[in-house]
C-alpha cells in the first residue's frame, strides 16, 4: 500500500485527512489548479479537489498536524513497509469460494468452542487436558486462516456475554493466527502461537468463581489472586510433552507489558517473548470489544484508539503498527454511518485502501431497520469514480439503534454459508 520516497509518506487520495501537509503530487504542480508547491490540508474541499486531480500523493509527515487518530492510523500504516502477505482484497460474502470457506470455518470454529467447553469442565472437576486434541484443532484453525481469514475474523465476532471465558480463548487464537499470519510466521509458527494463544487463560478455572465473575471492580486484594491465573496455567500445563516452551511462555507472559509495569514478574521488553507480545495485544483488543460480566464492549475502532494510544506502554510499538495495519482503520465488526446517511457494519477490509472496506447495511438513509441487509464494497470499480464512491462519515455505537451486530453475524453467518442470493 505505501512507498517511503525520500522523506514522505505516499497516500491515496481517498485516506487523505484534515493536517496532512502535501509535499508533492503524483504529477507536475503546473498541471493542476493549486496555487502552492506544497501546502496543509485544512478544508474536505482541498480533500476533494485532491481527490479529483491525483490517484495519490506525498505526504510529510514532521509537517503534518493530525487532530483524528484516524489520520494518525493512516500515517501509521503507510511507514510499515515490512513485507507481508497479500490478502484476498474484499472477497463479497455472496462469493461462491468465500461462501464455502465460510462452511468450513463454522464447522472447525463449533468444534472448537466444543473443545474449549469440554476442557472448562475438565479442569474445574480436576481432570487432565487432552493436549493432542487442542493441537489437532489449532491446526484445522491455522489451515482456515491461510485459505481464508477474513472467514474465521467473521467468527469472532459471535460473542455472548454468558460464554465469555470460552469465547474470549477461541477468538484470541483466530486472532492471534491471524496476526502470525500477517506477520508471515510459517505454519509451523502459526501452530506454536495458536496452541498457546488457546490455553492462555486456562488458569483462570483455579481462581475461585466469585472473583472470575465478579460484576465490579476486582478489590486490590481480589486482583492479586487474578494476577496468579498466568502461574496457575503454567502449573497445569508444564508437564505436557506434547507442548513447547514457546507456547507455555505465552500462558506465562500474556500479561506482561514492555514498560515492565506488567505480571506476573514484570519484565522489560527485551525479555518478553514475541508470541508472548503478539497474544497481548490481541487478548486485550478481543477483551475489550466483548461484553464482560463487569464492563460493557467498546467498538472495535476504538479497541484500536486503546491499543495505539499504549503503544511503548502495554505493547510492542512495531507490532501495534503491524497490527493496525492487518485490522484496518476501521475493523470488522465496526458500525459506521456513510456520507449517505445508511448505516452498515464492517464485514470484510481492504488492505491496500483502509477507507474502502466491505459493509452489511442495516440500516436506510431514514435510519430505518432495511428488510433485507445488502453487502456494499468500498472499492469496487463499479462506483466509476471517487466523487460517486460513498464515504465512511463517522463511527457509530450501534446500541445507538439498537443494533445487536453479535446477532447479525450470527444470522448472516448461516446465510452466507448455505444460501447464495445470486443463485
Amino acid at each position: 500500500m505505501s512507498e517511503p520516497v525520500e522523506n514522505f509518506i505516499k497516500v491515496y487520495v481517498d485516506d487523505l485527512a484534515i493536517g496532512m501537509y502535501v509535499s508533492r503530487l503524483d504529477r507536475p504542480w503546473i498541471d493542476t489548479p493549486f496555487t502552492f508547491q506544497g501546502f496543509r490540508i485544512q478544508t474536505t474541499d482541498e480533500i476533494s479537489e485532491l481527490q479529483q486531480e491525483c490517484e495519490f500523493v506525498f505526504i510529510d509527515k514532521e509537517k503534518s498536524v493530525l487532530k483524528d487518530i484516524r489520520s494518525e492510523f493512516a500515517l501509521t500504516i503507510e511507514t510499515t513497509t515490512s513485507p507481508a502477505p497479500e490478502f484476498p482484497v474484499c472477497a463479497l460474502p455472496t462469493d461462491p469460494e468465500f461462501k464455502n470457506h465460510m462452511k468450513h470455518a463454522l464447522r472447525v470454529h463449533s468444534i472448537a468452542k466444543k473443545y474449549i467447553d469440554k476442557i472448562m469442565s475438565e479442569i474445574q472437576r480436576g481432570k487432565d487436558i487432552d493436549i493432542k486434541e487442542a493441537k489437532s484443532l489449532v491446526s484445522s484453525l491455522t489451515k482456515n486462516i491461510m485459505e481464508s481469514p477474513m472467514a474465521l475474523i467473521w467468527l469472532t465476532q459471535l460473542k455472548n456475554r454468558d460464554e465469555y471465558t470460552a469465547n474470549h480463548s477461541l477468538n484470541v487464537c483466530i486472532l492471534a493466527l491471524f496476526f502470525g499470519r500477517s506477520l508471515g510466521l510459517n505454519t509451523q509458527q502459526l501452530n506454536e502461537l495458536g496452541i498457546g494463544a488457546l490455553l492462555h487463560d486456562v488458569g483462570k478455572l483455579r481462581v475461585p468463581l466469585e472473583i472470575l465473575n465478579k460484576p465490579e471492580r476486582l478489590t486490590d486484594d481480589e486482583f492479586e489472586v487474578m494476577k496468579n491465573h498466568t502461574l496457575f496455567g503454567y502449573d497445569l500445563l508444564k508437564n505436557k510433552e506434547e507442548l513447547s516452551q514457546d507456547a507455555l511462555v505465552i500462558v506465562k507472559q500474556h500479561h506482561e507489558r514492555v514498560d515492565g509495569h506488567g505480571y506476573p514478574y514484570g519484565l522489560e521488553n527485551q525479555s518478553i517473548g514475541l508470541y508472548s507480545k503478539i497474544v497481548k495485544i490481541v487478548d486485550v483488543y478481543d477483551a475489550v470489544t466483548s461484553k464482560r460480566p463487569y464492563q460493557d464492549e467498546v467498538s472495535p475502532y476504538h479497541a484500536l484508539n486503546c491499543i495505539y494510544s499504549d503503544r511503548n506502554g502495554a505493547f510492542d510499538e512495531e507490532l501495534v503498527q503491524q497490527f493496525l495495519k492487518h485490522m484496518g482503520i476501521y475493523p470488522v465488526g465496526c458500525t459506521i454511518e456513510l456520507n449517505t446517511g445508511e448505516v452498515g457494519i464492517v464485514t470484510s477490509i481492504n488492505e491496500k485502501r483502509h477507507l474502502t472496506p466491505t459493509l452489511l447495511l442495516v440500516l436506510d438513509k431514514q435510519k430505518q431497520p432495511l428488510k433485507q441487509h445488502k453487502y456494499m464494497n468500498l472499492a469496487s470499480e463499479c462506483w466509476g469514480n471517487d466523487k460517486n464512491r460513498p464515504r465512511i462519515e463517522q463511527v457509530l455505537n450501534p446500541e445507538k439503534f439498537n443494533i445487536d451486530t453479535s446477532q447479525v453475524f450470527s444470522k448472516e453467518s448461516i446465510f452466507v454459508a448455505y444460501n447464495n442470493p445470486e443463485e
